[in-house]
């Protein structure tokens, strides 16, 4: 796998307009006109700290330095200065950055990639609702948006993927208070356009649940789920393949594979809390919320 980062000292640079995100604030202190440079002031403390993805330096005269938490590589754009940087070593844990994989049939596909434990492809990013999801079948076959924001890799791209091995999915969903969980899955395997992109995932551990959620009968682990759209076809508004009398793409105002009609809708529309249309997880927040940020990754075991 081939990578790419911009990373210096510790910290990455990032332009005006770049990588823009709803970050959440860990601390924020004034910096001192001391011998010491913003940067260094800034970031020791977020060195310091693993929750800390980033530094915003922000005023003019009076500088104030912002820790940032939330997902690596998202720094936010609410600011009246350039001076944001993301907390980096060249590919370290906690950085997204752009990498490629040869695939054994000499095919290569571009992504992100994020290094935690393990080195995960990014296949999905949500983090501010400027990209529009509520596409048809063609679009998320081919897939959409941007690296630089939010973007879907394609679902004929996530077939080649799994087919080549690439079987572990990763989800993490950050809520509105930047708290943020996970789910993995040992088994993750999306078949051919033929098959209209037929979903087997299983193998669920994490914490993307609620204990205060009334776990169904058939939920097998609490948190998980993605059980109810194991098996599953693709449906986008104009490709209707799911189990319901009506358009679960149509009224669920996403491409995913519905059931009918869904536990998880991470293609939902960003922001929606009327129910079953945002970004839910049901098993964390039900079905009236709607997720701040979240992101699909895959990897080979």
């Amino acid at each position: 796998m081939s990578h790419s980062s911009k990373a210096e000292n510790k910290f990455e640079y990032v332009q005006s307009g770049e990588t823009q995100s709803n970050s959440c604030i860990l601390n924020e202190f004034a910096i001192d006109n001391s011998t010491i440079s913003a940067q260094l002031q800034c970031g020791m403390p977020c060195n310091a700290l693993s929750q800390c993805v980033g530094v915003d330096i922000v005023g003019d005269e009076a500088k104030r330095c912002r820790l940032l938490y939330g997902f690596p590589a998202l720094i936010p754009s609410d600011t009246i200065s350039d001076d944001r940087y993301q907390k980096s070593t060249g590919i370290s844990i906690g950085t997204d950055y752009y990498c490629s994989v040869q695939l054994t049939n000499g095919q290569i596909i571009s992504t992100l990639c994020s290094k935690g434990t393990h080195e995960w492809m990014l296949i999905q990013r949500r983090f501010d609702g400027s990209e529009i999801f509520r596409r048809n079948w063609i679009d998320y076959e081919n897939g959409f948006g941007s690296e630089e924001s939010e973007f879907w890799i394609g679902n004929q791209k996530i077939h080649e993927l799994t087919n080549d091995g690439y079987t572990y999915l990763r989800i993490e969903m950050m809520d509105h208070d930047c708290v943020w969980k996970y789910a993995e899955y040992s088994t993750f395997y999306v078949q051919s356009g033929s098959s209209k992109y037929k979903l087997q995932v299983n193998g669920y551990s994490g914490n993307a649940g609620d204990s205060g959620w009334q776990v169904e009968f058939c939920t097998p682990e609490l948190g998980d789920s993605m059980w109810y759209h194991d098996g599953m076809f693709f449906s986008t508004y104009d490709s209707d393949n799911d189990y319901w009398s009506n358009n679960c793409g149509l009224t669920r105002r996403g491409g995913w594979w519905y059931n009918s009609c869904h536990k998880a809708n991470l293609n939902g529309e960003y922001g929606n809390t009327d129910h079953s249309n945002g970004i839910n997880w049901y098993y964390w927040k039900g079905f009236y919320y709607s997720m701040k940020e979240v992101r699909m990754m895959v990897r080979k075991p």
